[in-house]
């Protein structure tokens, strides 16, 4: 048999055994590649009939890598790094899993959500702690009780269709307007859950040429172009990367040399799935 004969049959042999071991949903992903204000911008669309929101957290060790979180989660149709961590991995702003396991006494939006399939309460907000309490900007209600996972980011970037201003959330001028890659979630009018992934670098990379994401007002217009009501901008950087359909989708460039462990993931998990091939 000639080399490429081989070659071919190999890759052939490959690609069956990856389609074969691949669940098949009764319901597709849609996933978008787009370009806004220069910057490439993945997006991935989920409709909440169809699919519901999972916090991962690492297994045995503070960090792991997205591959492994995937690994860990098997069904997750797409996984997106989540919130804000220090270097050991313990969470620099509110997190929740069942208890709660990291808060902040500065104002941060967050995103919460309960463990139903089907018809999952999902809620955005800000929050902040005194004294071990937790108090809303926005709520009246004492909604966190309710809700079994809660996750940190900064800043709330939409509130009921409106672009929000990022003063409450005291952030650096730089994280606010530099260039970054970034990443986000949202839910739109039509009750869409989504996974923005904004490809770029840092405030290091730009000065070496490489290319630059998108500063936090221009993420919230093109959130608003795709109609979305309620956003909040996660951990970014180096840290920005999704897993897609198994699929490695690097945010920032470094991610493409050396892969970033984080301490929390976010996934998109199919309600029901159909038996496998």
């Amino acid at each position: 048999m000639t080399n490429p004969l081989r070659r071919a049959l190999r890759l052939t042999m490959v690609g069956l055994c990856v389609f074969v071991s691949q669940p098949i949903f009764a319901v597709e992903l849609q996933h978008q590649t787009l370009w806004w204000k220069g910057a490439q911008v993945e997006v991935v669309r989920a409709d909440r009939a169809d699919y519901h929101l999972e916090l991962l957290l690492p297994k045995d060790r503070a960090l792991q890598s997205l591959d492994r979180f995937y690994r860990d989660a098997p069904d997750a149709v797409a996984i997106l790094n989540a919130g804000f961590f220090f270097r050991d991995g313990r969470p620099s702003g509110f997190l929740k899993s069942g208890r709660w396991r990291g808060m902040s006494t500065k104002v941060r939006g967050v995103l919460g959500f309960d463990d139903a399939v089907g018809q999952q309460h999902i809620v955005f907000d800000r929050l902040y702690s005194s004294q071990g309490a937790v108090y809303s900007m926005f709520r009246g209600d004492d909604w966190w009780y309710q809700s079994n996972f809660i996750i940190g980011g900064a800043p709330l970037l939409l509130a009921s269709g409106q672009a929000m201003s990022f003063e409450s959330e005291d952030m650096l001028p730089s994280f606010i307007h530099n260039r970054y890659a970034r990443s986000a979630t949202c839910l739109t009018q039509s009750d869409q859950l989504l996974f923005i992934l904004v490809r770029g670098g840092d405030q290091y990379s730009a000065r070496l040429g490489w290319p630059s994401g998108l500063s936090l007002g221009d993420l919230q217009s093109f959130l608003l172009s795709l109609e979305c009501v309620d956003a909040l901008n996660l951990d970014g950087g180096y840290s920005s990367g999704m897993i897609l359909n198994g699929r490695w989708v690097g945010g920032h460039w470094l991610q493409n040399v050396v892969a970033r462990r984080v301490a929390s993931a976010l996934a998109i998990v199919p309600n029901q799935l159909s038996s496998s091939v």
